[in-house]
Order: structure tokens, then sequence, then C-alpha cells
């Protein structure tokens, strides 16, 4: 079931205090960076994955797994402004956010260790998600987690259409529309005609849910 997400911090050098934000959607493998440009104490953490998660619908942020880190204090919070329920991943136990450490590994190759982290702009941690998102994946058949997530939209989008009534089947208003036009339910006069001798004929074959001269509405 997609919408359950894993998080965690990549951090920079102590000297710096910077860290930038890394969530993974499990299903999809779909990567959301986090813009940390004033620190990553728990109010500003929150109020990130605030501004990203609800960016995407509600079937797509339902979970968010997160390190035991104290950034994640206000987790409250971003349930109160979202919805989204926030769980803690074991202490030493990193197998159970494997997604995002996995992620985490491909992101060191733009973001490397002993670095400041604080010096990457917006637009660029942008740029970041946008390439490992096109990156194909093994797991995925070579798709892209891009490619995993639109083809969740497009079975999302087709699963909430509304159906159109078929052209044969008569609406509740059509059917009290006919039923106070004028003249409905009268007979029209019948006018005598010639006598002739009377002659069997067959009946035209009914079609299956009709009667003879009658229309039936599902």
């Amino acid at each position: 079931m997609p919408g359950h997400h894993e998080g965690d911090l990549v951090m920079g050098t102590v000297a710096s205090n910077s860290a930038v934000g890394t969530i993974v959607e499990r299903t999809t493998g779909y990567l959301t960076l986090l813009h940390l440009p004033d620190g990553h104490t728990a109010d500003a953490v929150a109020s990130a994955v605030i501004s990203r998660l609800a960016e995407y619908p509600a079937w797509f942020a339902r979970t968010l797994t997160w390190d035991n880190g104290k950034e994640m204090a206000r987790h409250a919070r971003i349930t109160e402004q979202t919805g989204i329920q926030v769980y803690f991943a074991d202490p030493h136990a990193p197998w159970q956010r494997g997604s995002n450490e996995n992620t985490n590994g491909l992101l060191r190759e733009y973001l490397p260790k002993g670095t400041d982290l604080s010096q990457h702009t917006a637009a660029q941690l942008q740029a970041i998600q946008d390439e490992l998102n096109d990156r194909p994946r093994k797991r995925f058949g070579f798709y892209t987690p891009r490619e995993q997530l639109a083809k969740l939209l497009e079975q999302e989008r087709v699963a909430t259409t509304p159906l159109k009534t078929p052209c044969f089947i008569s609406t509740k208003s059509e059917i009290l529309r006919d039923r106070a036009a004028p003249g409905a339910g009268r007979r029209a006069p019948v006018r005598a005609g010639p006598s002739r001798s009377p002659r069997t004929t067959a009946a035209p074959p009914v079609a299956a849910g009709q009667r003879h001269g009658v229309r039936l509405s599902a």
C-alpha cells in the first residue's frame, strides 16, 4: 500500500551544524528532500516536513517512520496539521528504514560527508531530488521512482473517476419528466377501419429485459 514514508537527516560538518532532511516513500522509492537553512531544530524540521508532505495527496502521505533523533520532537504538530501518523524505528535498527538508508547512500554522491550542507540552496536540492527520482532502479525492473509514482497516480485517477450513466439507462429526472409531459398516460383515439379477415402475425423477437412495446430502464 502506498503512502508510507521513511525519514532521517543527512548531516554536514559539526562546525556548520548543517543537515538535509530525506524522506523516501516505500512503494515507489520516491525521494523528498527537506531544505533546512535555519538549522535542524525540532521546529525547523517539523515545518519542513509539513510543507513538503502537504504537497502530496492524502493517499500518498499516510505515515512517516523516522530515526530516533530529537529533531522529530514536534511529531505531534506534524500529525495535527497533516493527518500523517509519525512512528519511530527501534534504536540501532536501520533495516526498519531500509528504503531511506539505501537512498541516503546514493545521496552522498551529491552531499558528501564532511561538507557544509547549508551551502546548498533549495533549488539545488530540488535538482538533486529530481535526478535521483529519475534514476532507474533494479528493484523496479529499471523503472524510475518517478515512473512508479506516475503509475500510482494514473491508477488513482481511474479508480476515482465517476462512471457516466450509459445512454440506454433513463435517469430518475428523465422518468419524472416523461410522466409530467402533457398527454402522458393517455391513449390515442382508435379509428375504425375496414373489416378484414384476422391474420396471425408472428411477434418480433424480444430482447433480454424487454417487453413488446415497453422499454425497460434499469
